[in-house]
Protein backbone atom coordinates (compact mmCIF):
# COMPACT_ATOMS: atom_id res chain seq x y z
CA UNK A 1 0.00 0.00 0.00
CA UNK A 2 1.29 3.41 -1.32
CA UNK A 3 2.15 6.25 1.69
CA UNK A 4 0.21 9.10 1.68
CA UNK A 5 1.85 12.21 0.35
CA UNK A 6 3.25 14.08 4.01
CA UNK A 7 2.22 17.85 4.08
CA UNK A 8 6.53 18.55 3.46
CA UNK A 9 6.77 17.04 0.35
CA UNK A 10 3.77 17.95 -1.06
CA UNK A 11 5.16 21.35 -0.39
CA UNK A 12 8.05 20.57 -2.18
CA UNK A 13 6.28 19.53 -4.99
CA UNK A 14 4.29 22.16 -5.31
CA UNK A 15 7.42 24.38 -5.32
CA UNK A 16 9.26 22.25 -8.16
CA UNK A 17 6.11 23.17 -10.32
CA UNK A 18 5.88 26.87 -9.46
CA UNK A 19 9.23 26.58 -10.96
CA UNK A 20 8.79 25.23 -13.85
CA UNK A 21 6.37 26.99 -14.67
CA UNK A 22 8.30 30.09 -14.12
CA UNK A 23 11.15 28.34 -16.38
CA UNK A 24 13.58 28.30 -13.70
CA UNK A 25 14.30 24.30 -14.08
CA UNK A 26 17.39 24.68 -11.89
CA UNK A 27 15.37 25.70 -8.87
CA UNK A 28 12.45 23.02 -10.15
CA UNK A 29 15.38 20.50 -10.21
CA UNK A 30 16.28 20.78 -6.83
CA UNK A 31 13.02 21.12 -5.28
CA UNK A 32 11.90 17.68 -6.67
CA UNK A 33 15.32 16.53 -5.71
CA UNK A 34 14.73 17.10 -1.96
CA UNK A 35 11.23 15.31 -2.33
CA UNK A 36 12.46 12.11 -3.77
CA UNK A 37 15.11 12.00 -1.03
CA UNK A 38 12.36 11.73 1.45
CA UNK A 39 9.97 9.54 -0.95
CA UNK A 40 11.97 7.78 -3.36
CA UNK A 41 8.88 6.14 -4.87
CA UNK A 42 7.60 8.36 -6.51
CA UNK A 43 6.86 8.01 -10.01
CA UNK A 44 5.66 10.86 -11.05
CA UNK A 45 8.01 13.59 -9.04
CA UNK A 46 11.07 11.12 -11.08
CA UNK A 47 9.46 12.15 -14.27
CA UNK A 48 8.63 15.88 -13.25
CA UNK A 49 12.99 15.91 -11.87
CA UNK A 50 14.19 14.40 -15.58
CA UNK A 51 11.76 16.96 -17.67
CA UNK A 52 13.36 19.86 -15.75
CA UNK A 53 16.90 17.91 -15.88
CA UNK A 54 16.32 18.07 -19.95
CA UNK A 55 15.73 21.09 -20.04
CA UNK A 56 19.08 22.63 -18.60
CA UNK A 57 20.96 20.05 -20.67
CA UNK A 58 22.12 17.90 -17.72
CA UNK A 59 20.98 14.83 -20.00
CA UNK A 60 23.41 12.21 -18.04
CA UNK A 61 20.94 13.06 -14.74
CA UNK A 62 17.73 12.89 -16.82
CA UNK A 63 18.42 9.80 -18.42
CA UNK A 64 19.20 8.23 -14.80
CA UNK A 65 15.75 9.83 -13.33
CA UNK A 66 13.44 8.61 -16.85
CA UNK A 67 15.16 4.93 -15.89
CA UNK A 68 13.91 5.26 -13.02
CA UNK A 69 10.40 6.10 -14.28
CA UNK A 70 10.50 3.05 -17.01
CA UNK A 71 11.40 0.71 -14.61
CA UNK A 72 8.43 1.35 -12.60
CA UNK A 73 6.08 2.21 -15.29
CA UNK A 74 7.49 0.94 -18.40
CA UNK A 75 5.05 2.26 -20.62
CA UNK A 76 5.22 5.63 -19.07
CA UNK A 77 4.51 7.74 -22.26
CA UNK A 78 6.62 11.17 -20.59
CA UNK A 79 9.51 9.07 -20.08
CA UNK A 80 9.98 7.22 -23.48
CA UNK A 81 9.31 10.37 -25.04
CA UNK A 82 11.99 11.94 -22.82
CA UNK A 83 14.63 9.12 -23.08
CA UNK A 84 13.59 8.88 -26.93
CA UNK A 85 14.84 12.81 -27.33
CA UNK A 86 18.25 11.82 -25.38
CA UNK A 87 19.06 8.97 -27.45
CA UNK A 88 18.56 11.15 -30.47
CA UNK A 89 20.96 13.56 -29.16
CA UNK A 90 23.83 10.70 -28.59
CA UNK A 91 22.51 9.06 -31.91
CA UNK A 92 21.83 5.98 -30.04
CA UNK A 93 19.84 4.86 -33.10
CA UNK A 94 18.73 1.19 -32.50
CA UNK A 95 18.02 1.99 -29.02
CA UNK A 96 15.28 4.77 -30.20
CA UNK A 97 13.94 2.32 -32.24
CA UNK A 98 12.80 0.73 -29.40
CA UNK A 99 11.65 3.03 -27.34
CA UNK A 100 9.76 5.24 -30.19
CA UNK A 101 8.00 1.21 -31.23
CA UNK A 102 6.79 1.14 -27.46
CA UNK A 103 5.59 4.58 -27.53
CA UNK A 104 3.47 4.38 -30.86
CA UNK A 105 2.03 0.48 -29.05
CA UNK A 106 0.99 2.51 -26.25
CA UNK A 107 -0.05 5.47 -27.45
CA UNK A 108 -0.93 4.38 -31.22
CA UNK A 109 -2.13 8.16 -32.51
CA UNK A 110 0.42 10.04 -31.15
CA UNK A 111 2.79 11.54 -34.46
CA UNK A 112 5.65 12.32 -31.64
CA UNK A 113 6.84 8.39 -32.13
CA UNK A 114 6.07 8.18 -35.77
CA UNK A 115 8.52 11.27 -36.09
CA UNK A 116 10.87 10.27 -34.15
CA UNK A 117 10.55 6.58 -35.70
CA UNK A 118 11.33 7.75 -38.93
CA UNK A 119 14.44 10.02 -37.72
CA UNK A 120 15.91 6.28 -36.28
CA UNK A 121 15.11 4.91 -40.03
CA UNK A 122 16.41 6.91 -41.91
CA UNK A 123 19.43 7.01 -39.86
CA UNK A 124 19.79 3.37 -39.88
CA UNK A 125 19.55 3.65 -44.05
CA UNK A 126 15.86 2.08 -44.19
CA UNK A 127 14.87 5.39 -46.03
CA UNK A 128 11.35 3.88 -47.63
CA UNK A 129 10.43 2.93 -43.80
CA UNK A 130 11.52 6.27 -42.42
CA UNK A 131 9.44 7.89 -45.32
CA UNK A 132 6.52 5.94 -44.27
CA UNK A 133 6.68 7.05 -40.78
CA UNK A 134 6.86 10.60 -41.42
CA UNK A 135 3.44 10.70 -43.48
CA UNK A 136 2.16 8.36 -40.64
CA UNK A 137 2.74 10.81 -38.23
CA UNK A 138 2.09 14.19 -40.87
CA UNK A 139 -1.38 12.18 -40.91
CA UNK A 140 -1.67 11.75 -37.34
CA UNK A 141 -1.19 15.39 -36.94
CA UNK A 142 -3.32 16.97 -39.61
CA UNK A 143 -6.20 19.25 -37.65
CA UNK A 144 -4.62 17.76 -34.41
CA UNK A 145 -4.12 20.13 -31.41
CA UNK A 146 -0.54 20.63 -31.49
CA UNK A 147 -0.26 21.30 -35.16
CA UNK A 148 3.61 21.67 -34.85
CA UNK A 149 3.93 17.91 -35.69
CA UNK A 150 2.54 18.20 -38.69
CA UNK A 151 4.58 20.83 -39.70
CA UNK A 152 7.81 18.68 -38.43
CA UNK A 153 6.50 15.94 -40.30
CA UNK A 154 6.41 17.43 -43.62
CA UNK A 155 9.73 18.78 -43.31
CA UNK A 156 11.64 15.64 -42.71
CA UNK A 157 9.81 14.46 -45.03
CA UNK A 158 10.79 17.08 -47.35
CA UNK A 159 14.52 16.65 -45.93
CA UNK A 160 14.48 12.91 -46.65
CA UNK A 161 12.84 13.12 -50.37
CA UNK A 162 15.99 15.97 -50.73
CA UNK A 163 18.60 13.93 -49.90
CA UNK A 164 17.41 10.92 -52.02
CA UNK A 165 17.26 12.99 -55.09
CA UNK A 166 13.32 13.40 -55.21
CA UNK A 167 13.44 16.76 -55.36
CA UNK A 168 10.14 17.79 -57.05
CA UNK A 169 8.25 15.72 -54.36
CA UNK A 170 10.45 17.42 -51.67
CA UNK A 171 9.55 20.65 -52.51
CA UNK A 172 6.35 20.54 -52.10
CA UNK A 173 6.87 19.04 -49.22
CA UNK A 174 8.76 22.10 -47.91
CA UNK A 175 6.47 24.62 -48.77
CA UNK A 176 4.13 23.33 -45.91
CA UNK A 177 6.86 24.03 -42.60
CA UNK A 178 5.88 26.53 -39.95
CA UNK A 179 8.05 29.11 -40.09
CA UNK A 180 6.24 29.97 -43.83
CA UNK A 181 2.85 29.43 -42.07
CA UNK A 182 4.52 31.94 -39.37
CA UNK A 183 5.17 34.62 -42.28
CA UNK A 184 1.58 34.79 -43.54
CA UNK A 185 0.81 37.65 -40.95
CA UNK A 186 3.57 38.98 -41.98
CA UNK A 187 3.37 38.98 -45.83
CA UNK A 188 -0.56 38.90 -46.14
CA UNK A 189 -0.13 38.37 -50.18
CA UNK A 190 2.20 35.66 -49.77
CA UNK A 191 0.98 33.47 -52.41
CA UNK A 192 -0.87 29.97 -51.24
CA UNK A 193 -0.20 27.70 -54.14
CA UNK A 194 3.29 29.26 -55.55
CA UNK A 195 3.03 26.15 -57.86
CA UNK A 196 0.12 27.75 -59.56
CA UNK A 197 2.71 30.04 -61.17
CA UNK A 198 3.81 28.32 -63.70
CA UNK A 199 0.94 28.60 -65.87
CA UNK A 200 0.46 32.58 -64.65
CA UNK A 201 0.72 35.91 -67.09
CA UNK A 202 3.74 37.58 -66.11
CA UNK A 203 3.47 39.16 -62.67
CA UNK A 204 5.41 41.85 -60.58
CA UNK A 205 6.71 39.38 -57.50
CA UNK A 206 8.30 40.02 -54.25
CA UNK A 207 10.97 37.93 -52.97
CA UNK A 208 11.83 37.60 -49.39
CA UNK A 209 14.35 36.52 -47.83
CA UNK A 210 13.64 34.65 -44.09
CA UNK A 211 17.16 32.30 -43.94
CA UNK A 212 20.75 32.65 -43.73
CA UNK A 213 22.78 34.02 -46.58
CA UNK A 214 23.98 30.51 -48.01
CA UNK A 215 20.23 29.20 -47.91
CA UNK A 216 19.15 32.43 -49.56
CA UNK A 217 21.79 32.17 -52.42
CA UNK A 218 20.97 28.78 -52.56
CA UNK A 219 16.98 29.50 -53.03
CA UNK A 220 17.68 31.94 -55.91
CA UNK A 221 19.37 29.51 -57.86
CA UNK A 222 15.91 29.58 -59.48
CA UNK A 223 14.94 32.93 -59.62
CA UNK A 224 16.12 33.20 -63.42
CA UNK A 225 13.65 30.31 -65.01
CA UNK A 226 10.88 32.86 -63.31
CA UNK A 227 12.23 35.92 -64.83
CA UNK A 228 12.89 33.70 -67.81
CA UNK A 229 8.68 33.69 -68.19
CA UNK A 230 8.59 37.15 -67.58
CA UNK A 231 8.05 37.87 -64.09
CA UNK A 232 9.47 40.79 -62.94
CA UNK A 233 11.16 40.39 -59.33
CA UNK A 234 11.72 42.43 -56.78
CA UNK A 235 14.18 40.78 -54.29
CA UNK A 236 14.25 42.02 -50.49
CA UNK A 237 17.41 40.00 -48.72
CA UNK A 238 20.19 40.42 -46.32
CA UNK A 239 22.11 43.70 -46.51
CA UNK A 240 25.35 41.70 -46.82
CA UNK A 241 23.84 40.10 -50.13
CA UNK A 242 22.04 43.66 -52.09
CA UNK A 243 25.76 44.57 -53.57
CA UNK A 244 26.24 40.98 -54.57
CA UNK A 245 22.81 40.30 -56.19
CA UNK A 246 22.48 43.38 -57.87
CA UNK A 247 25.37 42.32 -59.52
CA UNK A 248 22.77 39.73 -61.37
CA UNK A 249 22.45 41.66 -65.09
CA UNK A 250 18.84 41.79 -65.82
CA UNK A 251 17.74 39.37 -63.23
CA UNK A 252 15.79 41.73 -60.59
CA UNK A 253 13.88 45.08 -61.04
CA UNK A 254 15.21 45.89 -57.85
CA UNK A 255 17.31 44.57 -54.81
CA UNK A 256 17.05 46.45 -51.06
CA UNK A 257 17.33 45.19 -47.78
CA UNK A 258 14.75 43.61 -46.08
CA UNK A 259 12.70 45.92 -44.41
CA UNK A 260 12.87 48.48 -46.63
CA UNK A 261 9.93 49.68 -48.39
CA UNK A 262 8.46 47.48 -50.89
CA UNK A 263 7.62 48.52 -54.38
CA UNK A 264 3.91 47.52 -55.51
CA UNK A 265 3.70 44.16 -56.65
CA UNK A 266 1.09 41.62 -57.61
CA UNK A 267 2.03 38.95 -54.96
CA UNK A 268 4.77 37.85 -52.26
CA UNK A 269 6.92 34.65 -52.33
CA UNK A 270 9.19 33.63 -49.83
CA UNK A 271 12.84 32.77 -51.81
CA UNK A 272 12.28 28.90 -50.58
CA UNK A 273 9.34 29.28 -53.05
CA UNK A 274 11.08 29.66 -55.87
CA UNK A 275 11.85 26.41 -56.25
CA UNK A 276 8.19 25.44 -56.08
CA UNK A 277 6.88 28.04 -58.38
CA UNK A 278 9.63 27.72 -61.51
CA UNK A 279 8.24 24.05 -61.25
CA UNK A 280 12.05 23.11 -61.98
CA UNK A 281 13.41 20.44 -59.06
CA UNK A 282 16.74 21.29 -59.84
CA UNK A 283 19.23 24.37 -61.13
CA UNK A 284 22.44 25.35 -61.28
CA UNK A 285 24.31 27.88 -59.65
CA UNK A 286 23.84 31.72 -60.05
CA UNK A 287 27.37 32.95 -61.54
CA UNK A 288 29.44 35.10 -59.79
CA UNK A 289 32.40 37.70 -61.50
CA UNK A 290 34.57 39.29 -59.29
CA UNK A 291 35.67 42.72 -59.68
CA UNK A 292 39.11 43.78 -61.44
CA UNK A 293 39.54 46.12 -59.00
CA UNK A 294 38.98 43.87 -55.83
CA UNK A 295 40.98 41.14 -57.54
CA UNK A 296 43.98 43.09 -58.09
CA UNK A 297 44.27 44.87 -54.49
CA UNK A 298 43.45 40.95 -52.99
CA UNK A 299 45.98 39.10 -55.41
CA UNK A 300 48.30 42.23 -54.07
CA UNK A 301 48.02 41.08 -50.20
CA UNK A 302 48.47 37.26 -51.21
CA UNK A 303 51.57 37.63 -52.89
CA UNK A 304 52.99 39.86 -50.29
CA UNK A 305 51.90 37.60 -47.43
CA UNK A 306 53.67 34.72 -49.20
CA UNK A 307 53.80 32.27 -52.42
CA UNK A 308 51.41 30.17 -54.23
CA UNK A 309 49.09 28.17 -54.13
CA UNK A 310 46.95 30.14 -51.87
CA UNK A 311 44.84 27.50 -49.81
CA UNK A 312 41.71 29.15 -48.35
CA UNK A 313 40.34 26.89 -45.21
CA UNK A 314 37.51 27.22 -42.90
CA UNK A 315 37.05 25.19 -39.44
CA UNK A 316 33.61 25.71 -38.69
CA UNK A 317 30.49 27.17 -39.77
CA UNK A 318 27.09 27.89 -38.30
CA UNK A 319 25.96 30.14 -35.54
CA UNK A 320 28.32 31.60 -33.35
CA UNK A 321 28.34 31.35 -29.45
CA UNK A 322 26.62 34.74 -28.97
CA UNK A 323 24.29 34.33 -31.90
CA UNK A 324 20.79 33.05 -31.51
CA UNK A 325 19.95 29.77 -29.68
CA UNK A 326 17.61 27.58 -29.36
CA UNK A 327 15.53 26.80 -26.37
CA UNK A 328 17.84 24.04 -25.16
CA UNK A 329 20.81 26.54 -25.03
CA UNK A 330 22.39 24.70 -27.72
CA UNK A 331 23.27 26.15 -31.18
CA UNK A 332 23.39 25.22 -34.79
CA UNK A 333 27.21 24.86 -36.20
CA UNK A 334 29.47 22.40 -37.71
CA UNK A 335 32.93 22.24 -36.29
CA UNK A 336 36.50 20.38 -37.04
CA UNK A 337 39.48 21.25 -34.39
CA UNK A 338 41.53 23.53 -36.41
CA UNK A 339 44.35 22.52 -35.29
CA UNK A 340 43.45 19.03 -36.71
CA UNK A 341 43.11 20.93 -40.29
CA UNK A 342 46.19 23.00 -39.27
CA UNK A 343 48.51 19.60 -39.26
CA UNK A 344 47.13 18.04 -42.52
CA UNK A 345 48.46 21.57 -44.18
CA UNK A 346 52.06 20.74 -42.86
CA UNK A 347 54.78 20.15 -44.95
CA UNK A 348 52.51 21.12 -48.20
CA UNK A 349 53.72 23.96 -49.89
CA UNK A 350 52.03 27.68 -50.38
CA UNK A 351 50.09 29.76 -48.14
CA UNK A 352 47.27 29.16 -45.76
CA UNK A 353 44.42 31.76 -45.93
CA UNK A 354 42.03 32.02 -42.68
CA UNK A 355 38.07 32.97 -44.33
CA UNK A 356 36.56 31.16 -41.09
CA UNK A 357 33.62 34.00 -39.80
CA UNK A 358 34.45 35.84 -36.72
CA UNK A 359 37.47 33.75 -35.65
CA UNK A 360 38.59 33.33 -32.59
CA UNK A 361 42.25 34.29 -31.62
CA UNK A 362 43.34 30.87 -29.85
CA UNK A 363 41.87 29.40 -32.72
CA UNK A 364 43.96 30.72 -35.69
CA UNK A 365 46.94 30.29 -33.30
CA UNK A 366 46.06 26.68 -32.94
CA UNK A 367 45.90 26.13 -36.65
CA UNK A 368 48.89 28.05 -37.22
CA UNK A 369 51.39 25.84 -35.22
CA UNK A 370 49.73 22.88 -36.53
CA UNK A 371 50.64 23.81 -39.93
CA UNK A 372 53.73 25.05 -38.98
CA UNK A 373 53.25 28.60 -40.69
CA UNK A 374 52.48 31.66 -40.54
CA UNK A 375 48.86 32.07 -42.04
CA UNK A 376 47.07 35.19 -43.72
CA UNK A 377 44.04 36.35 -41.92
CA UNK A 378 41.80 37.08 -44.37
CA UNK A 379 38.45 36.27 -42.69
CA UNK A 380 37.48 40.51 -42.99
CA UNK A 381 36.28 39.17 -46.40
CA UNK A 382 33.40 37.69 -44.85
CA UNK A 383 31.80 40.95 -44.28
CA UNK A 384 31.93 42.13 -47.83
CA UNK A 385 30.89 39.72 -50.18
CA UNK A 386 31.58 41.61 -53.53
CA UNK A 387 35.69 40.86 -51.62
CA UNK A 388 34.79 37.20 -50.56
CA UNK A 389 34.43 36.59 -54.49
CA UNK A 390 37.38 38.44 -55.44
CA UNK A 391 39.25 36.26 -53.00
CA UNK A 392 37.60 33.05 -53.69
CA UNK A 393 38.41 33.53 -57.23
CA UNK A 394 42.30 33.94 -56.44
CA UNK A 395 42.52 30.93 -54.45
CA UNK A 396 44.24 27.40 -55.67
CA UNK A 397 42.35 25.18 -53.39
CA UNK A 398 39.52 25.73 -50.49
CA UNK A 399 39.50 22.98 -47.07
CA UNK A 400 36.78 23.47 -44.85
CA UNK A 401 33.12 22.57 -43.64
CA UNK A 402 29.79 23.58 -45.96
CA UNK A 403 29.25 27.58 -45.42
CA UNK A 404 28.31 29.98 -47.22
CA UNK A 405 31.04 30.32 -48.87
CA UNK A 406 30.28 26.92 -50.35
CA UNK A 407 27.61 29.00 -52.49
CA UNK A 408 29.76 31.57 -53.86
CA UNK A 409 32.25 29.18 -54.94
CA UNK A 410 29.56 27.22 -56.91
CA UNK A 411 29.29 30.76 -58.46
CA UNK A 412 32.17 31.24 -59.84
CA UNK A 413 33.89 29.75 -63.03
CA UNK A 414 36.35 26.66 -62.34
CA UNK A 415 36.23 27.48 -58.86
CA UNK A 416 35.76 24.11 -56.46
CA UNK A 417 36.58 22.85 -52.89
CA UNK A 418 37.13 19.75 -50.81
CA UNK A 419 33.96 19.73 -48.29
CA UNK A 420 34.22 17.93 -44.61
CA UNK A 421 30.65 16.60 -44.08
CA UNK A 422 29.65 15.57 -40.50
CA UNK A 423 26.68 13.14 -39.40
CA UNK A 424 24.05 14.05 -40.22
CA UNK A 425 24.90 15.67 -43.69
CA UNK A 426 22.90 18.62 -44.48
CA UNK A 427 20.74 17.37 -47.19
CA UNK A 428 22.32 19.23 -50.12
CA UNK A 429 25.70 17.01 -49.86
CA UNK A 430 22.98 14.12 -50.45
CA UNK A 431 23.55 10.72 -49.16
CA UNK A 432 26.81 8.98 -50.94
CA UNK A 433 28.82 10.42 -53.98
CA UNK A 434 29.44 13.66 -55.37
CA UNK A 435 26.37 16.51 -55.20
CA UNK A 436 24.85 17.92 -58.12
CA UNK A 437 24.24 21.24 -56.79
CA UNK A 438 28.17 21.77 -56.23
CA UNK A 439 29.75 19.92 -59.49
CA UNK A 440 33.54 19.20 -59.12
CA UNK A 441 33.72 19.96 -55.13
CA UNK A 442 35.30 17.18 -54.02
CA UNK A 443 33.31 15.45 -50.92
CA UNK A 444 34.68 13.44 -47.59
CA UNK A 445 31.65 12.13 -45.55
CA UNK A 446 32.34 11.36 -41.75
CA UNK A 447 30.59 7.75 -41.31
CA UNK A 448 29.92 8.39 -37.59
CA UNK A 449 28.21 11.03 -35.56
CA UNK A 450 30.30 12.76 -33.51
CA UNK A 451 33.39 12.17 -35.40
CA UNK A 452 34.80 13.53 -38.28
CA UNK A 453 38.06 10.78 -38.09
CA UNK A 454 36.86 8.80 -41.65
CA UNK A 455 36.67 12.54 -43.61
CA UNK A 456 39.77 13.74 -41.97
CA UNK A 457 41.77 10.31 -43.29
CA UNK A 458 40.78 10.55 -46.55
CA UNK A 459 41.27 14.15 -47.05
CA UNK A 460 45.02 13.92 -45.81
CA UNK A 461 45.33 10.37 -48.62
CA UNK A 462 44.19 12.89 -50.82
CA UNK A 463 46.47 16.19 -50.08
CA UNK A 464 49.36 13.94 -49.48
CA UNK A 465 49.29 12.71 -53.16
CA UNK A 466 47.83 15.95 -54.18
CA UNK A 467 49.36 17.04 -57.81
CA UNK A 468 47.62 19.97 -58.49
CA UNK A 469 44.98 22.01 -57.03
CA UNK A 470 40.90 20.83 -57.44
Amino acid sequence: MARPVTPKVAALIERGRESARAGDFNEAARAFERALQQMPELTDVHAMRAESLQMIGRSDDAERSWRQVLRRDPANLAALEGMAHICMAAWRLVELEDLVRRGSAAAPRDPAFHLMLGFSLWWQDRHDEALASYRRGGELAAGGVQPMFFYEAKLAEAMALFRLGRWNEGWERYLQRQDREALRSRYPRLAADPAKLRAASPMRIAIHSEQGIGDELFFLRFAPALRARGHRLFLRTNPKLVPLLREQAGLFEEVSAAGDALAETDLELQASDLALASGEGFAPSLRFAPEEARSGAIAGQLRAFGPPPYIGVTWGAGLTSDEAKNWQGAFWKKRVPPERLGALLRGLPGTAVILQRRPEAADIAAFSEAAGRPVLDMSATNEDLLDAIALLALLDEYIGMSNTNMHLLAGIRDRHARVLLPVPTEWRWGTQGASPWFPGFALYRARLHGSLDDALAELAKDLAKRGSPL
